[in-house]
């Protein structure tokens, strides 16, 4: 082979030179050269359709040397050569590689404008950001080349076939089954006889992951018949259906059949790839799982080879040693194997009772844990970072109760302290990110001029998603409409990613801010608590609540069962406490209120009830409990005849209450370098321009987008708060979205009484209604998205507005309010509301907490006071807690105002003092007056 191959490059030679005679010498080398790179390219492609890699690797690299070498920068045989070499990359597993090899082939065909080329790659880099499970990422670029291959659908038809297939995977992977299918079924339509398989195959994954088992088997053999008739049984493209259908029939505990076919797997791809490749580990991954119920020893070897498998550089068979993050070649298959070894050794120490063990768990959940932090750093989307951190929740959550067992075992502080420790770690990390981001934008030398087109591009970018999921809504969507603004937000994407990464690469100390990653320790948040405080942090697991709480000298952990009956009570408890329907209200509605009230108190309270006793609580809730106001719960049950709202014993009367996101959230974002120049800024819009409320509704402040109906309670709220704080008024049209925008950062207090329109699909685009004004360059609504891009001084944002603390459970991240866009804006301290506030209510509760915060009193305090006070003047049906227990302070609880009492100590210590150096004057004054005579 290798004598034919130099013979025909002596030919090729000399017949060139007999071409080009009378050629300069660096000419006909030229001319020799890249017809030899265009022979390495073609021999790399056929090679890397035959699944010889390496080989392929090899001459796609000399092909890309030879065009580089004679300057061929601009050339699209260099492009080609580069897109090749990434492809090779990434069926070797090396995936950054990839990216790095398309982004060069990227540029090079923007430059010749060559956009079916560029559908090519980004089809490609789809793939890659599919892989590393930045399905976000992945979405937009297979919708921006499905749309380049759509202007010619003939000559494309195979990519568009590809396109929907891949874009059918994203939607299967968000659990969008139906949706998935859909596209699944276009891809078939459009593709060839012999190239169905993936397809087939993929439709086989989604019906068994929607249970659909029957289904399922059907679409895996009809793949396998096809893939055989054309590329024979032991063909790489079968590697990956085997693997999937040996998970089906473990699910059918068709345990032998599953196991050979995984055998398969595994054999198909090391007889391709070699020892080293992420597909190799997933196959020993796999294998582990099919041993974790039989055979614990067995699952920990293959888990080990697992991780072997995917780094080179390691070859380590001892359990407690796991490969760097920086030598894998896929993070995401990393993870997934060390959470397959750290639960096996969990579950292997509970069998043998054995700390060792446990240990051993725990620290491959701590390189787990690293990996997730490592992975969330690479996503640019928060709709990706999202889905990881709700996908990874139960790594957390098994990593917690390995720590809880050895904790329990040991009564050794290391493990309450990491118990807290991954606690904290699967609460609120994406906002936790964002602040942190912008810290470091902040004070990372960052010039100004870059801080502003950063704000600029991702207001750019949310406010086209928002024109594009508007649009979408319609029954009829202007489809010119859609492509344009997708185009445009596919481009504002690229600029804003290119952005952050050029200041990642130029910017050390910006670069270095963003990677830390610092969670207060349990000594860290003692220090920062005051002397009566209490911190009281909950964790969900499928079936557990854990409860840490600490206190200013002491600290400890408790596990309780979650079953059917807690969730029952706290399902109703929610329901009777947001459900503004009072007409049918009687006195077996009243007694499901204690009941479900005192069982709640039980569980969660009652255990810690001598800790917590006249104490100022902290809650960092976990699940639903973010929607339950805590001193709602009654510590005992009265034996009432008659409904008496008035007469139950709530906590309320015995704690004040606070919420943060998490402890490290409320006490690393409490500072306030500087206080806004002006006191208050109280805001309350009319909607008379919009409609007439009819006669006899009830005025609430949630009203859908088209129906703002006035409220009559909000000009009277803001008049008394602000004749209290001598502040500045925005009524009715100076209450617009524009003047809060100009204004808002010059208040120390802002107080907002309006609309809100909640949108729990997406929490973005949940908005406040300010006055609407036709002739504006705002639209009204301020949305969430819009307050990540203003910065407010504001020590305390009132959002006296229906169900602003109220929006979607995000599971890892917790409620997506409205309240989060005003803590991403700067305010440390936020009262807020849990559902649709009732008018009358708010006004009276506001002007009473405002009086008491003027007092010196503490935010919770002054919440705590106003509510008591609601409750002695109400009847019995307005003392019910739906209307006045929906405010909530979350974030910083530190009283704004001076106190009376130190008021009247300083005047008290000061007039003593006056008095005393007036009286040693005089004495001085006589005995100077004395001897004189």
């Amino acid at each position: 082979m290798h004598l034919k191959y130099l013979i025909f490059n002596l030919f090729l030679f000399f017949t060139l030179r007999l071409f080009a005679f009378g050629e300069p010498a660096d000419s006909i080398n030229r001319v020799y050269q890249l017809k030899n790179a265009e022979i390495f390219y073609t021999k790399g492609v056929n090679l890397g359709k035959t699944g010889i890699l390496d080989s392929a690797l090899l001459y796609t690299q000399k092909a890309v040397l030879v065009y580089e070498s004679f300057q061929e920068t601009d050339s699209t045989l260099l492009a080609n050569a580069y897109q090749s070499l990434g492809i090779i990359n990434k069926l070797l597993g090396k995936y950054e590689e990839a990216v790095e090899c398309y982004d060069k082939s990227e540029e090079i065909y923007l430059k010749n404008n060559n956009q079916s080329l560029l559908a090519y790659i980004y089809g490609n880099k789809a793939n890659i950001y599919f892989i590393q499970q930045d399905y976000a990422k992945a979405k937009d670029f297979h919708l921006r080349a499905l749309h380049i291959f759509k202007q010619d659908s003939i000559t494309y038809k195979n990519q568009l076939a590809s396109t929907y297939n891949n874009l059918g995977n994203i939607y299967r992977k968000n659990g969008d089954y139906s949706q998935a299918i859909l596209y699944y079924s276009i891809s078939l339509n459009l593709k060839n006889i012999e190239s169905k398989y993936t397809t087939l195959g993929n439709l086989a994954v989604c019906y068994q992951k929607d249970s659909n088992y029957y289904k399922a088997e059907i679409y895996y053999l009809e793949a396998f018949e096809l893939a055989t008739k054309y590329f024979g049984r032991d063909n790489l493209r079968l590697a990956l259906n085997y693997m999937n259908y040996s998970s089906l029939l473990f699910k059918k505990n068709d345990k032998i059949k599953a196991k050979h076919y995984l055998l398969k797997s595994l054999e198909i791809y090391k007889q391709n790839l070699g020892e080293f490749h992420p597909n190799i580990s997933s196959g020993y991954n796999n294998l582990g799982e099919f041993y974790l119920d039989s055979n614990l020893d067995s699952a920990l070897f293959y888990f080990q080879k697992s991780l072997i498998a995917l780094a080179p550089q390691f070859n380590d068979t001892r359990l407690s040693s796991n490969p760097d993050l920086n030598q894998v070649l896929s993070k995401t298959h990393l993870l997934s194997a060390l959470k397959n070894k750290a639960n096996a050794l969990s579950k292997l120490a509970e069998e043998q009772n054995d700390i060792a063990n446990y240990r051993l768990s725990l620290q491959t959940f701590d390189r787990a844990i690293e990996t997730i932090h490592k992975i969330r750093a690479g996503y640019l989307s928060e709709e990706s970072k999202l889905f990881l951190a709700d996908n990874e929740f139960e790594t957390f959550s098994s990593a917690l109760q390995t720590s809880y067992k050895l904790y329990h075992l040991t009564n050794d502080n290391e493990f309450l302290e990491k118990a807290f420790n991954y606690s904290e770690d699967g609460k609120s990390a994406i906002l936790t990110e964002a602040l942190k981001n912008t810290h470091a934008l902040n004070i990372g030398g960052i010039p100004d001029s870059l801080i502003t087109k950063e704000k600029q591009l991702e207001k750019g970018i949310w406010s086209y998603e928002e024109l594009i999921y508007e649009e979408k809504k319609k029954q009829d969507p202007d489809q010119n409409k859609l492509e344009y603004w997708n185009k445009y937000l596919f481009e504002k994407k690229r600029e804003f990613d290119d952005l952050t990464i050029y200041l990642e690469h130029n910017f050390q100390n910006y670069y270095a801010l963003k990677q830390v990653q610092h969670n207060l320790s349990i000594d860290e948040v003692q220090k920062k608590l005051k002397r009566k405080d209490v911190l009281i942090e909950y964790f969900i697991t499928s079936n557990k609540i854990y409860t840490i709480v600490i206190g200013k000298q002491n600290s400890n952990i408790l596990e309780q069962a979650m079953d059917q009956v807690f969730i029952n009570h706290l399902d109703k408890l929610l329901n009777a406490l947001s459900n503004n329907n009072f007409s049918n209200h009687g006195y077996q509605e009243f007694k499901q209120y204690q009941e479900s009230s005192f069982y709640i108190y039980n569980q969660l309270l009652k255990p810690i009830e001598n800790i917590i006793r006249n104490k100022n609580l902290i809650i960092i809730p976990d699940g639903k409990l973010a929607y339950l106001p805590f001193e709602v719960l009654t510590n005992e049950y009265i034996a009432f005849d008659r409904i008496n709202y008035k007469g139950l014993p709530y906590l309320l009367y015995k704690n004040h209450f606070s919420y943060s996101y998490s402890a490290s959230f409320l006490f690393n974002n409490n500072n306030r370098s500087q206080t806004a120049a002006k006191k208050l800024g109280a805001f309350a819009p009319t909607y008379n321009n919009i409609g007439s409320m009819p006669e006899g509704f009830t005025s609430f402040r949630q009203e859908y987008r088209e129906r703002l109906f006035p409220l009559k309670g909000i000009k009277d709220e803001v008049q008394k708060i602000s004749e209290l704080l001598h502040g500045d008024m925005y009524l009715d049209y100076r209450a617009n979205e524009k003047t809060f925008k100009k204004v808002a950062p010059f208040y120390d207090i802002l107080h907002l009484a309006m609309h809100t329109i909640m949108d729990d699909q997406n929490p973005m685009y949940s908005k406040m209604a300010f006055t609407q004004q036709e002739d504006s360059t705002e639209d009204g609504f301020l949305n969430t998205y819009e307050l990540y891009n203003m910065k407010l001084n504001s020590r305390m944002a009132v959002l006296s507005s229906c169900n602003s603390g109220s929006g979607k459970m995000q599971r890892g991240e917790g409620v997506m309010s409205l309240a989060r866009g005003f803590i991403y804006s700067g305010c440390p301290s936020i009262i807020m509301t849990l559902w649709s506030v009732e008018d009358k209510s708010g006004v009276k509760l506001m002007t009473s907490f405002y009086k008491n915060l003027l007092k010196g009193k503490t935010k919770s305090e002054s919440l705590q006071l106003s509510k008591i006070e609601f409750i002695e003047n109400a009847d019995q049906l307005r003392a019910h807690p739906y209307f006045w227990s929906g405010y909530v302070v979350i974030g910083s609880n530190s009283a704004l105002f001076e106190s009376d009492t130190k008021y009247y100590v300083y005047s008290g210590i000061t007039l003593v003092l006056v008095a005393l150096i007036l009286f040693l004057f005089l004495k001085r004054r006589k005995i100077n007056s004395t001897s004189l005579e």
